[in-house]
């Protein structure tokens, strides 16, 4: 197991889609040979890629780094390792570790959507009043932002998005996403980062985002 020691609060990994992970498990291939084609590709990346950089991270083998990652479902670390979360957009691949639960969410920055529309069918009533003033620039600007930090808090909750997407509100200026329904609370981050903007839900508080990425 690997020592946590408190400078190693949280770390993120930035992988292009062109990147070839080296490893992953016997079980991991099994499964990944059940699916789909694309989601094959994906599935074998994004868990290869994990155990590459937590390898990296913790001098450790790839193969040796205790993860259940079984399709579909969220991948965890074994007791005592910490938590881990990914996400992915068309070009990239965030993933990221922490002592304690976190939730990412990575999207393009110039990612087209019908801003308006969007905020009017998944965001609160609170959220649509902050955002009805807004132009149109702004408007896609803060509806982007909002919608990775409620994708982040979701995955943080390892809820559905269907299901909470809706109970999870962040107002314009706070760093905090509250789940209406549960009472749920979170620190929520937002950072445009090159060509992408990243969200992240943790108990942290985080003064410098761009500090803790490693970009492959």
């Amino acid at each position: 197991m690997p020592e946590m020691t408190s400078s190693r609060l949280m770390a993120l990994w930035l992988f292009p889609k062109h990147f070839k992970p080296k490893q992953i498990t016997r079980e991991e291939k099994e499964w990944s040979n059940q699916l789909p084609d694309k989601r094959s590709i994906g599935y074998k990346h994004s868990r290869g890629c994990l155990r590459e950089a937590l390898s990296n991270f913790w001098k450790v083998d790839a193969l040796e780094i205790p993860l259940i990652a079984s399709p579909g479902k969220p991948p965890k670390l074994a007791n005592g390792w910490g938590y881990v979360s990914i996400s992915h957009c068309d070009d990239a691949l965030l993933i990221g570790w922490s002592k304690y639960r976190l939730g990412l969410d990575i999207e393009r920055a110039d990612r087209q959507f019908a801003a308006r529309s969007l905020s009017q069918r998944y965001f609160t009533e609170l959220e649509q009043i902050e955002l009805k003033q807004l132009n149109k620039k702004k408007l896609y600007t803060y509806t982007l932002q909002k919608w990775v930090k409620k994708e982040a808090a979701i995955k943080w909750q390892r809820g559905k998005l269907a299901k909470d997407l809706r109970q999870w509100e962040v107002s314009i200026d706070s760093k905090l996403a509250v789940h209406r329904r549960l009472g749920y609370k979170v620190n929520v981050f937002s950072l445009n980062y090159q060509a992408w903007i990243i969200g992240i839900a943790s108990y942290n508080h985080i003064n410098n985002i761009s500090k803790l990425i490693c970009l492959y």
